[in-house]
C-alpha cells in the first residue's frame, strides 16, 4: 500500500536523528532475526500479514527480545515492535510519541 509506505517514510524521518542508522533487510522474518542475533538494535512494522509475523517474531523471543504491539498488546498486523527488554519501552515511547501506530 503506497499510502502506508508513504506515512511509514515521514515516521522514519521524524525519528531519524535519535537513531544511528536505519536498515530495512526485506523480509521481515529476516528483520526479527536480526534483532535476535543483536545485529540491529529494533524492528517496527505496520501491515504484517499473519505469517510474516509468526515465524519472526518466534525467533526472536526466543532471543530474549520482548515482541509486543506499540501498546504493548500482543503484536499484529496493526503493529509490532521487536527490541531488547532493556529498550523496548523507550523505542516504543518514541514511536508512539510521532504516531508509528496511525500508519
Amino acid at each position: 500500500d503506497p499510502a502506508r509506505r508513504t506515512r511509514q517514510a515521514q515516521v522514519v524521518a521524524d525519528v531519524i536523528s535519535d537513531f544511528g542508522d536505519i536498515r530495512r533487510f526485506g523480509a521481515a522474518a529476516t528483520d526479527f532475526c536480526h534483532v535476535a542475533a543483536g545485529r540491529v538494535d529494533g524492528y517496527w512494522e505496520v501491515g504484517l500479514n499473519p505469517w510474516d509475523l509468526a515465524a519472526g517474531s518466534l525467533i526472536a523471543r526466543e532471543a530474549g527480545a520482548k515482541v509486543a504491539a506499540l501498546d504493548g498488546s500482543s503484536p499484529s498486523g496493526l503493529s509490532v515492535l521487536a527490541a531488547p527488554l532493556e529498550i523496548w519501552d523507550e523505542l516504543a515511547t518514541l514511536l508512539n510519541s510521532v504516531g508509528a501506530t496511525k500508519v
